[in-house]
């Protein structure tokens, strides 16, 4: 019986990354930045959603808890989305 050679996943260019070093550095920096100008807003936006749940006693309450959590769930959609876009070599 003939053994028949498999390349390993090492050996194996075409499952490589296409994620070069410099679009690492990229990637984090972005995040960096993006993380530093939301947390310099955050607390405006908190203070603006607490006086607006102050004056609005219907939708002001559900607002102070969603409006952060939808932003936090956007920011980390966008940064997948930009990664997995990269990833394909789309971007």
């Amino acid at each position: 019986m003939k053994q028949v050679y498999l390349p390993t996943l090492r050996e194996d260019e075409a499952g490589a990354s296409s994620l070069n070093p410099g679009v690492w550095a990229s990637l984090f920096v972005g995040v960096v930045i993006l993380v530093l100008i939301v947390a310099a807003l955050f607390p405006v936006l908190t203070s603006a959603l607490g006086d607006y749940a102050a004056n609005e006693t219907t939708f002001g309450p559900i607002l102070v808890i969603v409006v952060p959590l939808v932003i936090g769930a956007a920011i980390l959609l966008g940064i997948v989305a930009v990664f997995l876009g990269r990833a394909r070599g789309g971007l």
